[in-house]
């Protein structure tokens, strides 16, 4: 009933009502995913989520890397956990190997010898085009408060944006046997975020 409602309307208020549907409904979902309780995103304004920004700042700038555990709710996971499951069939055998600032031929120049050093990852892939635009990673991926909140973790005026690669802007990874691995590399971007769905049996 509710869809038909919307479906009623002609023209651009037709396309706003359903746009507004649609970032109600991911928002909605996003929400009931992330643990709110201990990561305050949609409370901007509050003292909590200052002192969460300003904690994780400190801790990326001093270290490289920031974790931050227990980030999605029990709904949350077993849902990703769900999609990435049902997603398996479309994985493609991956292997990769460069160095470690992940080019494939470093190029001449100064550190020369720690760009030599290899680093190489093993994985079932699936890539952003199999995900689809509407699956929960999707809309992580692009949520708001997420993006903003990760754009304070580098500078306060700084702005992220989401990449709209249709390859490569998000990517599923699966880590099935004891082959596969994940070698330790330099981000080529200036933030890189990876969501641990399960825990590594070692």
């Amino acid at each position: 009933k509710m869809l038909a409602r919307f479906a009623k309307p002609r023209g651009r208020r037709a396309l706003a009502c359903v746009q507004h549907m649609c970032s109600t409904t991911s928002d909605s979902v996003c929400q009931s995913f992330v643990n709110t309780e201990r990561y305050p995103l949609t409370a901007e304004s509050g003292t909590a989520y200052k002192e969460l920004v300003e904690r994780n700042r400190k801790y990326l700038s001093r270290n490289g890397f920031c974790i931050l555990p227990n980030f999605l709710t029990q709904k949350g996971l077993s849902e990703l956990l769900r999609e990435s499951d049902a997603y398996k069939p479309k994985a493609k055998e991956n292997f990769h190997v460069s160095n470690i600032w992940n080019e494939i031929a470093p190029p001449p120049g100064d550190k020369q010898e720690l760009k030599s050093q290899q680093s190489s990852s093993h994985c079932l892939l699936i890539n952003c085009d199999a995900l689809g635009p509407q699956s929960h990673l999707a809309l992580l991926h692009h949520w708001p408060p997420l993006v903003r909140f990760l754009s304070s973790l580098l500078d306060p005026d700084a702005s992220l944006h989401p990449s709209h690669d249709p390859y490569a802007a998000r990517s599923l990874r699966i880590h099935s046997n004891p082959d596969h691995h994940r070698g330790w590399r330099f981000a080529p971007a200036a933030l890189e975020a990876s969501l641990l769905l399960r825990c590594p049996p070692d």
